[in-house]
C-alpha cells in the first residue's frame, strides 16, 4: 500500500533540487541523464552527481572564460624588456572554514563510510579505528568505565575524560549557541550531538592539553588560526619573550569526526566565481598555488595578470622557481596589507604592494576629487565567502558527493545572477 500526503517533506524538496540541477546540466551538455530504476531513492542520483562533480573539476565553471570592464582593464604599457601589454585582468583568492566530513585519518582524502562513521572503508579495514585517538599514539584502545577511545596510558585517559566532561557541561552548550550566530561553520549546534550522538563531543574539535612539570594535565583552549601575514614583532622580540618560558609537553586528542579544513575560492573583482576547492588538512600556500595553476590551465580559462591573496608575499617566494608564474604579478589585498603585514617586510613591500602597480589605480579624474582610488575590488573574495558561509548550516551533515554538488550548483546559480546584473548595468 502506498500512502500519499499533500505535505512536502524535506527529502522530496532535496530530490527535486538534485533532479532539476542534473537535468539542467545534461540539457546544457546535450547528454541524457541515466539513473538506476531500483534501490533507495536517496542513493539513486549519487552516481550522476559524482559524474557532474568530476565534470566541474575537469572543465571548470561555465563562466571560467568570463571578462568584463569590472574585472579586466585595458592598459597599454611597455615593460623593461620592451614587451607591450594591453590588458590587466585580476583574480582574487581567499579561504573560508566550511567543509564536509572526511576520514578521521589525517591526510586521507577518501570519503567516510557514512556521515556518522568517522572512517573510510580502507582505514577501517586496517583497524585504525581500534587505535587510541590521541594524535601520534598507535596503541590499541583499552576501554574502561569512563574511557572508550584511548589506550591504557593514564595521561591519554585523563585527556579523554576532560574532553568528554567539557562537552557535557552547560557552558559548552551555551558556547555552541553563541558561536552558532557567527559565520563559524563548526560552531553551529548539532541536534544529534545534543541527543547523544558521539557523547556530545563537538565534531572536528581537536582538544589540546599541556603536561606541566608536576605531571598535571591542563586543557589548553586554542583558536582556529588563519594564515594572514607576519606579526609586527620581530624575531628578536619574540625570542626574548619566550626565552625564560619553559614550554610544557603538548598533546592533542580528536574524539569526534574530522571535517575538511576549508574552501578556497577564486573570484573575479566583478563578483563572478571562477572556482572553489576543498582543502583537507590546512590552507597551505603551496596547495593554493597548485589550485590556481590548475584552474587557469583548464580549456577556455583566462590566465590573470594579477592574483590577489592574503599571503601573496609568501606565495610569490614559493612560486619563483615555476615559470608558469613569471607573468602573473601577486599582490596582497589592501586591507590585509594595511592591517596584517609588517611595514618593514622588505620583500612584501617591494613585490606585493598594490600601490606599486599604476594599472591597479584609478586615474586622477576618476577619483572624484578625493585622489586616486583602486580600480579593482581586491576584497571581493572575502565578500563572496560571507555569502558562501551562509550555507554551512545546510551542508554540514552532507556527504562529500552532495556537499560538492550543492556548492557547485550554488556557484552556478550565483554566476547566472551576477552576469545578468552586469549586463543590466552595461558592463
Amino acid at each position: 500500500n502506498v500512502s500519499f500526503s499533500p505535505n512536502l517533506k524535506s527529502q522530496q524538496v532535496w530530490s527535486a533540487f538534485y533532479i532539476y540541477a542534473l537535468l539542467c546540466h545534461h540539457h546544457a551538455q546535450g547528454t541524457r541523464l541515466v539513473v538506476p530504476h531500483e534501490g533507495e531513492q536517496h542513493k539513486c542520483f549519487n552516481a550522476a552527481m559524482k559524474q557532474r562533480n568530476l565534470y566541474i573539476v575537469n572543465s571548470g565553471q561555465d563562466e571560467l572564460p568570463h571578462y568584463c570592464d569590472l574585472c579586466m582593464r585595458m592598459w597599454r604599457k611597455t615593460d623593461s624588456t620592451g614587451k607591450e601589454t594591453d590588458k590587466c585582468q585580476m583574480a582574487v583568492s581567499d579561504g573560508i572554514t566550511i567543509g564536509h566530513y572526511i576520514c578521521k585519518t589525517f591526510r586521507c582524502t577518501k570519503a567516510p563510510i557514512s556521515t556518522r562513521e568517522p572512517w573510510c572503508e580502507q582505514c577501517k579495514k586496517e583497524n585504525l579505528a581500534d587505535l587510541c585517538t590521541v594524535v601520534g599514539c598507535n596503541w590499541p584502545i583499552v576501554m574502561t568505565v569512563q574511557t572508550k577511545k584511548t589506550c591504557d596510558d593514564e595521561e591519554h585517559r585523563t585527556m579523554e575524560v576532560q574532553s568528554s566532561d567539557r562537552a557535557k557541561l552547560m557552558f559548552a552548550l551555551k558556547s555552541r549557541l553563541a558561536r552558532s550566530r557567527t559565520s563559524r561553520p563548526e560552531a553551529t549546534v548539532d541536534d544529534t550531538a545534543l541527543d547523544g550522538g558521539d557523547g556530545g563531543i563537538l565534531d572536528d574539535t581537536v582538544d589540546w592539553f599541556d603536561l606541566d612539570e608536576d605531571g598535571n594535565i591542563n586543557h589548553k583552549p586554542t583558536a582556529n588560526p588563519t594564515n594572514i601575514g607576519v606579526p609586527d614583532a620581530g624575531p628578536k622580540q619574540l625570542a626574548e619573550a619566550g626565552a625564560h618560558a619553559k614550554k610544557p609537553k603538548r598533546m592533542r586528542i580528536l574524539l569526534g569526526r574530522r571535517r575538511s579544513y576549508c574552501e578556497v575560492t577564486i573570484v573575479h573583482p566583478c563578483g563572478v566565481i571562477l572556482a572553489r576547492s576543498t582543502f583537507y588538512g590546512a590552507e597551505a600556500v603551496s596547495n593554493v598555488l597548485i589550485m590556481v595553476k590548475k584552474v587557469f590551465s583548464l580549456p577556455g580559462a583566462q590566465k590573470p595578470d594579477f592574483w590577489v591573496y592574503d599571503t601573496a608575499c609568501e606565495a610569490k617566494q614559493q612560486a619563483m622557481g615555476d615559470p608558469w608564474w613569471d607573468d602573473v604579478r601577486m599582490v596582497v589585498d589592501v586591507w590585509h596589507l594595511l592591517n596584517k603585514h609588517k611595514t618593514t617586510h622588505e620583500f612584501c613591500q617591494k613585490h606585493c604592494n598594490p600601490a606599486a602597480f599604476p594599472e591597479l589605480l584609478k586615474d586622477e579624474d576618476e577619483g572624484k576629487g578625493k585622489g586616486k582610488g583602486w580600480w579593482f575590488n581586491t576584497s571581493v573574495a572575502e565578500q563572496i565567502n560571507v555569502w558562501l558561509g551562509s550555507f554551512h548550516a545546510i551542508v554540514r551533515e552532507m556527504s562529500p558527493v552532495r556537499y560538492n554538488f550543492f556548492l557547485d550548483e550554488m556557484v552556478r546559480l550565483h554566476n547566472i545572477e551576477v552576469i545578468a546584473n552586469l549586463k543590466a548595468k552595461g558592463h
